[in-house]
């Protein structure tokens, strides 16, 4: 078994539940409250991480800049996330949002010269109908 299976699949269910969560906790707290919790809770994996694997630091500047980069943007999608479930269907935002491959598909292509098949097109195409199908 390739050593990447247990990972992606623990990712499936792990980011399958936190599209589900958000919702039960804002029933009782705010969408900034869930942000916050959520960041806690990141940061406490994090730290945990840390820990285990022995980190010391040794940071380059672009390399740095890059991933605070990446973790601006993704808050902002899960602050976003959390502002439209709180008053829209969880089923369908998080099937929209789960789409974000798409968009990191793109931008590969055309920043980092990554080829695209046909068939991997296609299958991007079919994801979007179905999204609309879905949304509609």
């Amino acid at each position: 078994m390739p050593s990447w299976i247990i990972p992606a699949v623990v990712c499936f269910f792990s980011w399958g539940m936190w599209g589900l969560l958000p919702k039960y906790a804002l029933r009782s707290i705010s969408a900034n409250d869930v942000l916050l919790c959520e960041i806690l809770g990141a940061l406490a994996v994090g730290i945990c991480v840390l820990l285990i694997s022995g980190f010391k630091v040794k940071l380059n500047m672009n390399g740095a800049a890059f991933a605070i980069g990446a973790g601006i943007c993704n808050y902002v999608g899960i602050l976003c996330y959390v502002y439209a479930i709180r008053n829209g269907p969880v089923s369908i935002i998080s099937a929209i949002t789960a789409l974000y491959p798409i968009f990191t598909i793109g931008m590969a292509y055309f920043m980092l010269h990554e080829s695209i098949s046909l068939r991997q097109f296609a299958g991007m195409i079919l994801a979007l109908v179905s999204i609309v199908l879905m949304a509609l």
